[in-house]
């Protein structure tokens, strides 16, 4: 299954569902159907498949456990919708009150680096994507840093120099949508 980079996900929930599906149980049954193909036997196959049947079966039939999670699920989905809704809002605002300076930084005709990093800006322990971001800067690019954590480097969109900005997933989205859509595609550099 070939691996997409973020870039080529139209929106936050899109990249989230292509992330499950690479992660997921569509690829693991994926594995597995290959793996039966070569060379499994039907039996020893049939045979893990009602182990794991009766264990997934003897795990529904818990009343106790049924209710924990249904009523962990009535809580959690809520607070979830709301939570990607006030976050989704504050990309927008943030993006739209940016705007003005985001524009001036695509102007030109030099490169736009785009670096994905998955563990946030500035990380302690994983130093070579900040290391990269500010390197690149310095040299002339325009440089945005698509950070995915929540809550760490900014919450939204942040300038930390002239040519260098942080910027969360789901605001790289919407940045995308509303002021990429005129640029040459040669001038775009995306690193994950």
């Amino acid at each position: 299954m070939s691996h997409k980079g973020f870039q080529e996900y139209g929106n936050v929930f899109s990249f989230f569902f292509g992330k499950i599906r690479q992660n997921g149980l569509i690829s693991r049954a994926d594995k597995i159907m290959k793996r039966a193909r070569w060379g499994l036997l039907i039996s020893r196959l049939i045979a893990r498949i009602i182990k794991y049947a009766s264990v997934v079966i003897a795990f529904i039939e818990t009343s106790a456990v049924t209710i924990v999670i249904a009523t962990l699920l009535i809580v959690a989905i809520p607070i979830a919708a709301v939570t990607t809704g006030i976050v989704s809002l504050f990309s927008l605002i943030s993006v739209s009150r940016r705007k003005e300076d985001l524009k001036r930084s695509l102007e030109g005709d030099g490169k736009i680096v785009f670096i994905y990093a998955q563990r946030g800006f500035d990380n302690k322990r994983h130093r070579f994507t900040s290391n990269m971001a500010k390197d690149l800067a310095n040299s002339g690019y325009r440089v945005f840093v698509v950070s995915r954590p929540v809550f760490r480097d900014c919450l939204t969109v942040q300038k930390r120099s002239e040519n260098l900005w942080i910027m969360k997933l789901n605001s790289f989205y919407i940045f995308k949508k509303r002021l990429m859509k005129n640029i040459d595609g040669s001038r775009l550099i995306y690193l994950s």
